[in-house]
């Protein structure tokens, strides 16, 4: 649907002193951005009490009201005089106003100035059309003054004459990648499983100049967000914001907690009444912006206690490396059978935004730093020390370079190692190889688990601790349960479960594998050559 006006024109004649007021105050708008908040932004309250009475539009809180909100619009506005080009990573309580913030500071340098792109992105189109709706409601609102021509589009809002424009898209990198934004705006970038593989496309696209701000609740560490938010260490305070003391982290990220006890209508009585409405990991994750928290049941249950040890590798005793090949997210964990029976869970890795071929150059790399082993003249293994198991899709061709992730594998072993892989795979369901998994975690007659985790390997920690979940809305019980597809945690875990497919056994999985489980098209030739290796 298509709203198109012009540049309004008064009713009367203005005079010469009136048109003087009016240009000063359209100049003041356009270079005070904290003036335009707290003048000419009004906002959607969807809790208001309109059954009684109260109006849902509401005039943006003065600076009296919710200082900390300006401090907000502040930080977003000062990085334009910031020399290293800082983006914003913030987490909050729920129903903060942060959103609002971020909404109208986009809408008032693409509305007022030249050339400005801006993206509002969201888990799904239809979630950025709503944050896009904001920005046309405080639009609409404004005296005519300040209006130019506009268009509003189901996805877009046009100011042609400024070539500016905001536009709503989905997650993901595909619709950042090919554009030079002034603005990207992530909102809930915690729900968005391709959150990690926007930011990658963001950064270059806004370039030194250009703003990122992503906002969410906390939602567990099995998300981008959290990777980006928390895991980097601070380096330093943001000196002039007393309220929200923001941080500058190792990833160049400006982060703060927009906290609930800012707000002034969060009084003892609604906390007793609100917390006593949910439950406590709930009021955790939602209020007090815990991390620990995990969404949605977790699939494994581990005993931090029991299963997290500090670890060390053997040597002489071979290591069990997996492969998962994730779309941009390749994952490979290492670990190693110890002298009780216990698989240890010692070091891993998951890839950004990258190749099979890049990811494992890197892989490689680590190892040999973090587990050496003895070589050769010719720089060959003595003997061979690794096994390596991965995912069965890793057969599929690829359509575009006729080759698929296991040739990748292999090419980059061999050009570094001079010598084939030991690889291997077994296809089984997920159902089986979770079960495996679940089996070495129950405590054995002599009171150990069969599966240990090292207490510094933080991403499988983070994984089996509720990072590696079932979705929040699981039916518990139904057929074909699967894990969130969370873009992290989900791959780290599926290259434990390939090595955990080619190497144990349970009551239930001790069946013959029908021929129509394995992949097509089968080549003996494939055993005899060593290029791959089929465990039965």
């Amino acid at each position: 649907m298509l709203a198109t006006k012009s540049q309004p024109k008064h009713s009367r004649k203005l005079s010469k002193a009136d048109e003087a007021k009016v240009a000063a105050e359209i100049l003041r708008v356009k270079h005070d951005l904290l003036y335009f908040l707290e003048t000419y932004v009004w906002t959607l309250d969807e809790d208001a009490d309109t059954a009684n009475g109260e109006n849902p539009i509401k005039r943006f809180p003065s600076r009296e009201e919710r200082p900390e909100l300006y401090e907000l619009a502040e930080l977003w506005w000062n990085k334009d005089g910031d020399p290293d080009g800082y983006h914003l990573c913030i987490d909050k309580s729920r129903q903060m106003m942060g959103t609002w913030v971020f909404v109208a500071c986009d809408l008032w340098d693409t509305a007022f100035h030249k050339g400005v792109r801006t993206f509002f992105q969201s888990k799904k189109e239809k979630d950025a059309k709503n944050i896009l709706e904001r920005a046309w409601g405080i639009y609409r609102r404004l005296p005519e003054f300040l209006k130019i021509e506009h268009q509003k589009l189901d996805t877009e809002l046009i100011f042609p004459t400024l070539d500016s424009l905001i536009w709503a898209i989905p997650q993901g990198g595909d619709h950042i990648r090919s554009y030079t934004a002034s603005n990207i705006f992530s909102d809930e970038a915690a729900k968005q499983p391709e959150f990690g593989e926007a930011m990658t496309a963001s950064i270059p696209s806004a370039g030194k100049f250009g703003r990122i701000h992503s906002l969410s609740t906390a939602r567990g560490k099995g998300n981008a967000f959290y990777r980006l938010r928390k895991k980097p260490a601070a380096i330093k305070k943001i000196e002039g914001f007393p309220l929200l003391k923001p941080n500058l982290n190792a990833r160049n990220m400006v982060t703060t907690f927009l906290d609930y006890r800012f707000n002034p209508k969060y009084d003892e009585e609604w906390i007793k009444r609100t917390r006593a409405s949910m439950t406590e990991a709930d009021w955790n994750r939602e209020y007090e912006g815990s991390y620990d928290e995990a969404v949605g049941t977790p699939v494994l249950k581990v005993d931090p206690l029991i299963h997290i040890k500090s670890l060390s590798h053997i040597d002489g005793k071979p290591f069990w490396r997996g492969w998962d090949f994730g779309y941009r997210h390749p994952a490979c964990i290492v670990t190693q059978m110890n002298t009780k029976d216990q698989w240890c869970w010692l070091w891993g890795m998951v890839g950004e935004d990258e190749t099979t071929r890049t990811f494992a150059n890197r892989v490689f790399e680590m190892c040999d730093a973090k587990f050496p082993q003895a070589k050769d003249e010719h720089g060959r293994p003595l003997g061979q020390n690794w096994l390596d198991f991965c995912d069965p899709q890793g057969t599929e061709m690829r359509s575009v370079s006729e080759t698929n992730d296991m040739d990748e594998l292999q090419a980059v072993y061999e050009g570094r190692y001079r010598k084939r892989m030991d690889l291997s795979f077994r296809k089984r369901s997920f159902e089986i190889g979770i079960g495996l998994i679940r089996e070495r975690l129950i405590l054995r007659n002599d009171g150990q688990p069969s599966l240990l985790i090292h207490d510094e390997f933080e991403d499988a920690k983070e994984g089996v601790l509720g990072g590696y979940h079932f979705p929040e809305d699981r039916r518990s019980g139904a057929v074909n349960e699967y894990p969130e597809d969370d873009g992290f945690h989900i791959h780290l875990m599926d290259s434990a479960r390939y090595i955990a497919n080619c190497n144990f056994e349970t009551e239930e999985s001790r069946v013959k594998v029908e021929a129509e489980d394995w992949p097509e098209p089968w080549n003996e030739a494939d055993d005899r050559d060593g290029r791959l290796v089929m465990v039965r």
